[in-house]
């Protein structure tokens, strides 16, 4: 059996193919007779030529799965699923005796309403039962939905073809990958276009865009071509129902509840399609109340009205408006019977329709279904205005105001053809009237706003009221103002000019109440909508803050969006800004802000902030943007000076100098920055610590200190602890932590009491003081220098140490806390209570601790001191844990490894170990006797185990214990040596880690790594490789996989193996015809993205022998990271290239490849014929092109289709000539591939039609032009 056309034959001895139902992509569906139950089925085979295609086939079989396991009356039963002798699978569903909606539409143009929304919630109710199981269709159109009758004559709704449908959690599955994007362009939603991964929310859009056509008859997001349609569905907003679908009127509840489906966002849709289900319900009632001539909705054969929406006339100075489409009403002279095409409005115009003449009229001067011809437009204007319409009379009226349609501009004229509309009730007409009247006769003016206004035209309201507002035609009434622009306001949400008057008269509190937020509400509308004064207004309230939080960059954004527009006052006002200060905008609070935030954060994050400070661009280098900052700070700019003083502090785009960074903070703070006080008092005291003594320093912390800054005290005191100048004084250093302690200075209290229970401990219980105290906790102070002390007193300085630390603790200090704390639960100084040891860190955590938290959490896990609870341990662990809290991430890991008070989660317990690893696993210094040594051991065992089976972090997490001693000995040798051999493996914390490290030492460890035989240059390449598969992953493009050849040719892959004994079987992937693909991939580390429960027993392999050993066992693909999005997948034609030691394209002498998009939007790459093919075939395709009139010309080229599956093809571009169709393209092509030419590759000729100009230039430029009409 084989072939497509299966009829008269028997599937599975079972089904009896009696006829073909339809094709799509993938398969072709029959209709068939069951011969055991005697029911007829639809029974749906992949098609022939699909057959080889693995993923193809895999995507079938995943239909046939997930169709299968969904059983809902709304959603097409399946029944069986087989192969057939040829190896094509096949699916066996309930055979739908109906209509697709599809079908419906092309008979109707669109649904009534009353019709349409409960097949909405119909198809709501199947798409929350597949949602529910876990799949996301991904294909929502018309075609995919039918309708039939059941035995009683009821409608029933079905859901068909799950095609392209995907589990939501396997995202990342290859079947549907290949770089594609699928999906029927014009129901797609956002991320689907963008090839991101989705929910049950890409449903709802896609549902949205379902509804929308249904309801207007119109999809809500076309383009020329199917690219084109992506990209609106991206980037632009569908128009509103009434700009459509003219004379149907809907709910305005229904229309919101489309719209809502339509966001781009996920976020801002409804969030289930229940939730969407309960909204059309509510719609549905709505519908059901309509009564009424007025609320009549067109039956379905009703032809729906399409209008394309036209600006009129814009309004005088001294205000601009936006231009607004005009407001159709259908008459009733429309035909009940046929759809109004140019040819049948024509038949109307000519039998005396005026309406009809106006329509034709507009769809000549548009070209809409007919060529455009402004002459013939012109002449059935003039006709429509003679039959007295009023469309017609207005929109000449607009004609002679313009001069357009090559006519000469006559003001008088247009009013009077205005008039003659506007004594109609033509609101439009009104409008247009009034502004030509307002310069000379405002009271006239008034008089037609008021009409238009009371006709209902927005823009009439608006104009009206503005009159009223600034006392055109009358005095000012700013009631009758406010009322007027809020109608506008209210009636059409673009009506830009009512919002900013509403603005305006907010902002003064003219008539209203002065309320500045609501006024820079209105302003922020109308800029939305693109009123250039509007965002003038808009960006003073962000600059000054008015009403909306002050920020500079909202005030540029929209600066510079006026300035687009042409306001002048938006340019003057940019030129000041930027002239003003050397640094724009940057204000001092903010910059303090970031440095107090600089000293808690990491680097990276701290530099990420200093660029969005500086509004540097994209990808900026931050030792860039610091030295931009030294002009800045020689000028006295006090923000500059204050940014590149923090920079020297942190070593931030700069050599870390103490020394440097006081010195800016000083030049600050003598030029009179109150900000830069405290951080030269900072700055000071780190100075003191790495024994830096900068000049004066010591006589501004006096001026200081005299002043009762407490924090310049406390920096005295670490002057005269270090060995300064004048020589290091314990009893001064003692005087001054009094002094602020004193000042009840918290943090000088607490380091008092810190320093006189370290004095005391060192000379009396010398015997207590073991790995407890670290020497960053009491720098300078050790048991040599505590003897300069005096003996006398010690007994007095521990009542006074216990004083100030419960001081300390009592006005909030967490570090006074935590010292108590550990005093208590080890006795030093005084009697041990673990009760109040584990009760002062409970104080500490309940100020947001996250240290304290991280304690309590081993405490209550371990039950040291308390009764064990390792629910209540983990809370605490957790807390800390999302605070970025090292210690508490390392613990919580390994609570999650073992199971202890929490179920065993490794990818968790990884992904917390890999921020840990950002802290440096950070141990306890205080608390414990030994720093929880024994939980430690157990990570530290499980690091050795992962190292030992090439797990590349754990490498890296082992060279911090080993730089750091971390429960093993320091050997900072053994650290680089893991350090080296994690970034090879493409591990960038380690590479970081060990660029830290001083020259010597890193070349000293590429010597010892690369005597024992590591391969360095292929470690390095792998990098690349990772970073070229993800290239070719994001777009598969010719240019893309070329550079991934390149570097597949010099490096090597990694082959997991399946057999754990040798390693020699690599892993593949299966189908019922047997192994079909090898699984390799760039770097060790996407091994456990893939399956982090597998032990793999790896090995690296070149390309040449990876696809050699495939080819042997007749593999038909190799698949480089499956779990990246699909991965990238060589087939058998690149795989037998790598295996002959050659790249599947090569660059050779013809590499000169550029990219073209055909007729059907596909994009290939094309480059001249080699010019022995261009004369062994040339004269032969020569003739057949001669021979058909549609060719305008026709070119000879080599081509890849992108995304690139196939080997090269020698192609035949044709450039159709105008009003070619397909039945000549048809044969056409056929008559070219009857010459049977082939490639050097084997493959047949291609041929493509290209109609876009600029791909049929850059076509001619790169091709050999066979025949020129």
């Amino acid at each position: 059996m084989s072939g497509d056309n299966l009829i008269g034959t028997k599937i599975g001895d079972r089904y009896e193919v009696e006829s073909e139902l339809g094709r799509g992509a993938l398969g072709v569906v029959f209709r068939a007779k069951d011969g055991m139950l005697g029911r007829h089925v639809a029974v749906k085979v992949m098609q022939e030529k699909m057959a080889a295609d693995t993923v193809a086939s895999l995507r079938f079989q995943r239909e046939a799965r997930m169709a299968a396991s969904l059983q809902h009356p709304n959603i097409v039963t399946v029944y069986d699923f087989g192969v057939l002798p040829d190896n094509r699978p096949y699916l066996v569903m309930e055979c739908l005796l109906g209509e697709s909606v599809d079908e419906v539409l092309k008979r109707s143009i669109r649904m009534q309403s009353s019709k349409a929304v409960p097949l909405f919630i119909a198809v709501c109710q199947a798409l929350a039962h597949a949602h529910k199981n876990g799949i996301v269709h991904r294909d929502l159109k018309p075609a995919n939905i039918v309708i039939l009758k059941d035995d009683t004559g009821n409608e029933v709704i079905k859901l068909v073809d799950f095609g392209i449908a995907k589990p939501m959690i396997e995202q990342d599955s290859d079947l549907t990958a290949a770089g594609s994007v699928m999906g029927t362009p014009s129901y797609m939603s956002p991320e689907q276009c963008l090839g991101k991964p989705l929910d049950g929310r890409s449903d709802i859009y896609s549902l949205g865009c379902v509804m929308y056509h249904i309801l207007t008859g119109v999809r809500p997001l076309t383009g020329d071509t199917a690219l084109e349609t992506l990209s609106k569905h991206i980037s632009e907003q569908p128009r509103s129902f009434s700009e459509v679908a003219q004379g149907v009127l809907l709910p305005d509840a229904l229309e919101r509840c489309v719209f809502r489906a339509l966001m781009k966002s996920p976020a801002d849709r409804h969030q289930s399609v229940i939730e969407l289900r309960d909204e059309l319900e509510a719609a549905l009632t709505s519908i059901w109340a309509q009564k009424g001539p007025a609320g009549r909705e067109k039956p379905d054969s009703e032809p729906t009205v399409l209008v394309k929406p036209k600006p009129t006339t814009v309004t005088p100075e001294p205000f601009a408006f936006s231009p607004y489409p005009e407001i159709y009403k259908a008459p009733n002279v429309v035909p009940d019977e046929k759809p109004p095409s140019p040819d049948f409005l024509l038949e109307r115009a000519q039998s005396g329709d005026g309406y009809a003449m106006y329509k034709y009229a507009v769809a000549l001067e548009n070209g809409t279904g007919v060529d455009a011809d402004e002459k013939q437009a012109l002449f059935w204007y003039r006709k429509s205005c003679n039959a007295g319409c009023p469309d017609g009379l207005n929109e000449m009226g607009s004609i002679y105001q313009w001069g357009a349609l090559g006519v000469e501009k006559n003001i008088e004229e247009a009013i009077r053809l205005y008039t003659e509309a506007a004594q109609q009730g033509h609101a439009n007409a009104q409008n247009n009237l009034a502004c030509l009247y307002e310069d000379d006769d405002p009271k006239e003016a008034l008089r037609y706003y008021k009409m238009a206004a009371e006709n209902g035209l927005p823009l009439g309201m608006s104009n009206y009221g503005r009159c009223l507002l600034y006392g055109i035609g009358s005095d000012k009434k700013y009631d009758e103002a406010y009322k007027w622009l809020m109608k506008a306001a209210e009636a059409d949400d673009k009506c830009d000019s009512a919002q900013y008057m509403l603005g305006v008269m907010c902002f003064n509190g003219d008539g209203v109440e002065k309320d500045l937020v609501r006024s820079a509400q209105w302003y922020k509308k109308a800029a939305e909508n693109g009123h250039e004064s509007a965002q003038y207004e808009l960006a003073l309230c962000y600059l000054y803050g008015d009403g909306v939080e002050e920020s500079y960059d909202e005030a540029i954004y929209w600066l510079k969006a006026g300035s687009a527009l042409g306001n002048i006052q938006c340019d003057e006002k940019l030129e000041e800004l930027s002239t003003k200060d050397t640094l724009p905008g940057l204000k001092v609070h903010d910059v303090d802000q970031w440095m107090r935030q600089s000293t808690v954060n990491a680097t990276d994050v701290s530099e990420r902030q200093l660029l969005l400070m500086l509004k540097a661009p994209k990808h900026a280098d931050v030792n860039q943007a610091v030295l931009d900052l030294y002009p800045a700070a020689e000028k006295g700019n006090e923000t500059a000076q204050l940014l590149y003083g923090r920079c020297w502090e942190m070593g931030m785009g700069l050599q870390r100098d103490l020394d440097s960074a006081y010195y800016w903070y000083k030049r600050a703070y003598d030029l009179g920055s109150n900000v830069a006080e405290q951080h030269a008092i900072n700055c000071l005291r780190l100075c003191f610590e790495n024994n830096i003594f900068p000049l004066d320093a010591e006589g501004f912390l006096r001026s200081c200190a005299n002043k009762r800054n407490t924090k310049a005290m406390i920096s005295l005191a670490y002057y005269h602890r270090f060995y300064n100048p004048d020589g290091r004084d314990f009893s001064e250093a003692l005087r001054y932590y009094r002094m602020a302690a004193e000042c009840g200075d918290s943090e000088a209290q607490y380091l008092l009491g810190r320093f006189l229970v370290m004095k005391n401990l060192l000379k009396r219980e010398r015997n207590l003081v073991i790995r407890w105290w670290d020497a960053s906790l009491e720098k300078g102070l050790d048991t040599a220098t505590v003897e300069e002390f005096d003996d006398e007193g010690h007994k007095n300085e521990r009542a006074e140490a216990m004083k100030y630390l419960n001081s300390a603790g009592e006005e909030g200090s967490c570090e006074a806390l935590q010292l108590l704390s550990s005093m208590y639960h080890r006795g030093l100084l005084v009697l041990a209570d673990p009760v109040k040891s584990v009760q002062l860190l409970m104080r500490a955590a309940e100020m947001d601790d996250f240290s304290a938290q991280g304690l309590l959490g081993v405490i209550f896990l371990e039950g040291i001191g308390v009764e064990k609870d390792e629910k209540k341990g983990i809370e605490y662990l957790e807390l800390a844990s999302e605070a970025n809290n090292s210690f508490a991430q390392w613990n919580l890991s390994l609570a999650l490894i073992e199971g202890q008070g929490v179920l065993v989660n490794r990818p968790r317990a990884k992904a917390l170990l890999e921020r840990a690893a950002e802290g440096c696993f950070a141990q306890d210094k205080l608390w414990s006797d030994d720093g929880f040594a024994n939980r430690f051991q157990k990570l530290l065992d499980l690091f050795q185990e992962l190292s030992s089976r090439g797990q590349v972090d754990a490498n890296y997490w082992l060279g911090i214990c080993y730089e750091r001693g971390l429960g093993v000995t320091p050997n900072r040798d053994k650290a680089l040596e893991l350090y080296l051999r994690s970034a090879r493996e493409g591990c960038q914390p380690a590479q970081a880690a060990f660029d830290r490290q001083p020259e010597n030492l890193k070349k000293l460890a590429e010597k010892r790594s690369n005597a024992s035989g590591e391969n360095v240059q292929v470690s390095t390449q792998r990098k690349d490789l990772v970073q070229a598969v993800k290239v070719v992953r994001d777009g598969d493009t010719l240019v893309n996989r070329f550079k991934l050849y390149e570097i597949l040719n010099e490096s090597e892959v990694i082959l997991p193996g399946a057999d754990k004994g040798s390693g020699n079987q690599p892993v593949t992937i299966t189908n019922a015809r047997g192994e079909v693909g090898v699984i390799v991939f760039s770097g060790k580390q996407l091994i456990a993205g893939w399956d982090p429960e597998t032990n793999f027993v790896l090995r690296t392999i070149s390309m040449k022998e990876l696809c050699s050993i495939a080819l042997s066992k007749s593999m038909e693909a190799v698949i480089i990271d499956p779990t990246k999005s699909g991965g990238v997948i060589l087939r058998k034609w690149e795989m037998e290239a790598f295996a002959r030691s050659t790249l599947p394209i090569e660059r050779g002498k013809t590499w000169n490849w550029v990219q073209v998009v055909i007729s059907s939007g596909v994009h290939i790459a094309v480059r001249h014929a080699d010019t022995d093919t261009v004369a062994r075939c040339g004269a032969d395709l020569k003739r057949v092109l001669q021979n058909h009139q549609i060719v305008k010309r026709g070119m000879l080229f080599n081509c890849f289709f992108e995304p690139v599956n196939e080997p090269e093809q020698l192609t035949v571009g044709i450039e159709p000539v105008a009003g070619a169709n397909k039945e000549q393209a048809l044969e056409l092509s056929n008559e070219l591939l009857g010459v049977n030419l082939k490639s050097d590759t084997g493959l047949p000729l291609k041929v493509v039609f290209i109609t876009n100009p600029v791909s049929v230039d850059t076509a001619i430029k790169n091709s050999n032009v066979l025949y020129e009409r």
